[in-house]
């Protein structure tokens, strides 16, 4: 577009944005005021987004919540840093705007952990559900902390409906509880024994699997009041039969909880109970046939093919994907009849296929396959004609028609997506990049994959530059991406180091994750950088590449103004388990702050030296409930070491 369509463009919208903010200024009529809002929320072209920011902040103190909502949720889909400070200032409500959480979340990331924690403390049960949820979707070292630390607050837990249930089934608390030697394992399980059980902590036990937790489970589901919470607690560590009862209850929650556990738990004896389920409501039905799939029993094959006939859209949907991850060939036929009829979509074939293809049935891939190429819509066939004749199409007219298909439906934008791959160059990456944002998943998986497959030598550096995304999900896939590149990428992150904001802190997490011994040098300078997040990063990343270069600079950072960082370098002298580090810890349980006394004595513990005991024991008084389970659980592993110490080691009689 050239220039002055640019600048009509911006000014026509201008005066459509000032016309609105005139209604939300001067009208009483609460239903204009909202028709007002929507259609300002509404206006969505990325060249001009700016020119909403401010109007946005101004509407985010309106007297309508809705106006307010409506506001708050669009500043997190622009990403925009100027609205931080006025999303942090509705905080300061008892009842704010429920969207400017997640859009804090949203910009800001981990940075937005201590205004949400200070949110905490004062806002109504709806928001304190909230902040809960998006915590967890910012993941991370402190998230959990401060998660954990919530758990333990019985006001919270005794306030009917709190949502704290959603706490241990967010990404960054699974990705970061993983066995019973992980001390937040132990935390959940005390938890468990000494409070009403939280559905969600039940759950992320659930998911670590570790046989220690079956226990205090078990003998937990008997003292709850509803079946609901009893199947759902016990997951897949338990016999199934303690399921199949509620099956036969005429609460709904009751056996969509049952059906949803049985499904977890795989066992082969819950198929028959679970296909007679079958004729069941739509909302139930949905749940079965998901449980279903995950226990694979091929004698649910026919029931399943019956039910791609259903009326509920997300049954049949729920059915091709069961019928896929089985891979019976009797399906074949009819996953091929319902595409066909629309009943499901092409992307359940493909899965499908994958299935067929893993098993090496290649009659069945075949069948699909075919099926798949018949009657192609024709933006999708455009799009295939540009991926084998690039090299002809003119790169305007490529363009061109890629903005065409986004138009068009999912096929055809996943179409659009590959063929930017097929081009490879710069201006084709930045735009995958973008693709990562798209609201269907299938298309973001489908960025993702080309992004993966293209040479790293065009994509390291517009990945890098990525990592300062306002969104944090592209951020996140960005990171993942380079990570998966490997020695290509390291260098050129290195050299990244020099940036600032986002980029980073980007680059130092990457670098962490990649665990490559080059980055540590640059690392242990970042310990001394003026910016406290990078401090914070370097810290961790420290810790997962594992280097004994580190422990003397950690021990420094053990003095740090910030509390993030004492606590980080804590943790990570732990696992690094050099035995310099013990006295630093041992002062670092005086620690004013009790996060990293917290992570001082569990971190002693896993260096496991006798010199820490006294200490320790001393550090069982302290005032903070968690310092002291954590002392507790440091003097049983010394006390353990020292033990098998005594008795020498165990010598082979062969």
């Amino acid at each position: 577009m050239s220039d002055s369509r640019i600048l009509k463009k911006r000014r026509r919208i201008q005066r459509k944005i000032e016309s609105l903010m005139n209604v939300l200024n001067c009208e009483d009529d609460k239903e204009v005021r909202n028709r007002a809002i929507d259609d300002l929320v509404s206006i969505d072209d990325k060249e001009i987004e700016e020119l909403l920011v401010e109007p946005l902040i101004q509407a985010l103190g309106d007297r309508d919540l809705h106006v307010r909502e409506m506001a708050a949720w669009k500043l997190g889909r622009i990403g925009d840093e100027r609205a931080v400070g006025p999303l942090i200032q509705t905080l300061s409500e008892e009842e704010p705007p429920i969207n400017a959480i997640f859009a804090l979340a949203e910009i800001e990331g981990e940075r937005a952990i201590e205004p949400l924690l200070k949110a905490l403390k004062h806002v109504g049960l709806t928001a304190k559900s909230c902040i809960c949820e998006a915590l967890g979707k910012i993941g991370g070292e402190r998230a959990v902390f401060h998660l954990l630390r919530i758990l333990e607050d019985r006001r919270l837990l005794e306030e009917e409906g709190l949502g704290i249930m959603i706490l241990f089934k967010q990404e960054g608390l699974d990705k970061t509880i993983h066995t019973s030697a992980d001390p937040s394992f132990h935390v959940l399980t005390e938890i468990l024994l000494e409070r009403p059980v939280i559905r969600s902590a039940a759950s992320a036990l659930g998911k670590i699997g570790d046989p220690i937790a079956v226990e205090p489970l078990i003998r937990r589901l008997y003292e709850e009041r509803t079946i609901l919470e009893r199947a759902e607690k016990l997951g897949k560590m338990a016999d199934c039969s303690e399921l199949v009862e509620p099956l036969k209850q005429e609460i709904q929650d009751a056996r969509k909880g049952a059906a949803q556990a049985l499904g977890m738990i795989g066992d082969p004896r819950a198929v028959e109970p679970l296909i007679q389920t079958l004729k069941d409501e739509p909302g139930l039905r949905k749940e079965v046939v998901q449980a279903l799939g995950m226990i694979g029993d091929p004698r649910a094959v026919e029931p399943l093919i019956q039910t791609l006939k259903d009326e509920n859209r997300e049954v049949r949907e729920a059915a091709a994907i069961a019928l896929a991850r089985i891979g019976d060939e009797r399906a074949v036929e009819p996953l091929i009849q319902a595409q066909s009829h629309t009943l499901v979509a092409p992307q359940f074939l493909r899965e499908a296929m994958r299935t067929f293809k893993k098993e090496k049935n290649l009659e069945a891939f075949k069948l699909l396959a075919k099926a798949l190429g018949r009657k192609e819509p024709i933006a999708i066939g455009v799009a295939k004609q540009l991926r084998r004749k690039k090299e002809s199409v003119g790169k305007v007219q490529c363009q061109v028609q890629i903005q065409e298909l986004k138009r068009k439906n999912q096929e055809a934008r996943r179409e659009a997506v590959l063929a930017l791959g097929e081009r490879g160059d710069p201006e084709a990456v930045e735009q995958l990049i973008q693709a990562l944002k798209d609201r269907d998943g299938v298309i973001r998986e489908s960025a993702a994959q080309v992004l993966r497959r293209m040479e790293s030598r065009k994509t390291v550096e517009p990945l890098i530059k990525a990592l300062s995304d306002v969104g944090w999900s592209v951020r996140s896939e960005v990171a993942q991406i380079l990570v998966e590149m490997g020695e290509p990428a390291v260098e050129p992150l290195i050299q990244a180091l020099n940036s600032k904001g986002r980029m980073i802190l980007g680059a130092v997490r990457v670098l962490g994750e990649m665990r490559d011994k080059r980055a540590v040098e640059p690392l242990i300078q970042l310990l001394k950088h003026e910016d406290q997040r990078v401090r914070e990063e370097a810290a961790q990343a420290l810790g997962k590449i594992g280097d004994s270069r580190a422990v003397g600079p950690l021990i420094q950072a053990l003095k740090d103004k910030s509390q993030g960082v004492r606590e980080i370098a804590a943790r990570t002298l732990g696992k690094l388990g050099d035995a310099k580090a013990v006295g630093p810890l041992i002062k670092a349980l005086r620690d004013r702050n009790w996060s990293v006394k917290f992570r001082a004595a569990f971190a002693l513990g896993e260096i496991g030296d006798s010199r820490a005991v006294q200490p320790l024991k001393r550090a069982l008084e302290d005032e903070e409930n968690m310092v002291r389970r954590a002392a507790e659980w440091a003097l049983e592993r010394i006390e353990r070491g020292m033990t098998k110490s005594r008795k020498g080691p165990v010598l082979d009689e062969k």
